[in-house]
């Protein structure tokens, strides 16, 4: 399975693994609050996609 940081219902960065993602929260969680780890669907991912190249 593939997991990714989410701030906000947003998802931040590319697809990982569980460990990866664990290690990024807890980099992250010192200049961010509320963030979370889920578990990447394809829907999840191409919006993460659009997002990034979109704006």
């Amino acid at each position: 399975m593939r997991y990714a940081i989410s701030y906000k219902g947003k998802i931040l960065g590319e697809p990982m693994t569980r460990e990866q993602a664990e290690v990024a929260l807890m980099r992250l969680s010192l200049c961010f609050n509320n963030l979370k780890i889920v578990e990447v669907t394809s829907d999840s991912s191409t919006q993460a996609l659009s997002a990034k190249y979109t704006g």
